[in-house]
């Protein structure tokens, strides 16, 4: 398992293919043709900036979900794009981009299995982070997950 994903072994995550269904390793060559139409989650991870969190640190910078993986990363990548544009982006925009314009981000997406809700599987991310890190991740606004 790929080590910014490590936190996922504790709670014996399996993801459906290998190690993860796909991985975009840089946001600024973004190419979603191999992204499927399908309900899943992901995870945007800085490319080289380790963010603190009270039991360590971590790339992680934001876990999210899509009932349609390629049509909300594509959302993902004109947001960024937009904030990339600008000397001083925007306040309207979330801290997420902020983020991924100023370190880099790559991201892993992971599809549902069976009959497994898109909110399901981000709520499992979110909350195996929280147990290994003491926190959510730095761009989530909302505690959205399960306590």
């Amino acid at each position: 398992m790929k080590n910014e994903l490590r936190f996922l072994a504790i709670d014996g995550f399996r993801p459906v293919k290998n190690d993860i269904d796909y991985e975009i390793p840089d946001f600024d060559k973004v190419d979603l043709s191999a992204i499927e139409e399908r309900p899943g989650a992901y995870i945007i991870v800085s490319q080289g900036q380790h963010f603190p969190y009270p039991d360590g640190e971590s790339k992680i910078m934001y876990i999210g979900k899509s009932d349609n993986l390629k049509k909300r990363l594509s959302r993902h990548y004109k947001n960024y794009t937009d904030v990339c544009e600008f000397n001083h982006p925007p306040q309207h925009y979330p801290s997420r981009y902020n983020y991924m314009r100023a370190f880099g981000a790559k991201v892993y997406c992971f599809y549902t299995a069976g009959a497994q809700a898109s909110k399901n599987l981000e709520s499992f991310l979110i909350e195996a982070f929280a147990k290994r890190y003491g926190a959510i991740p730095v761009g989530n606004g909302a505690r959205s997950f399960r306590c």
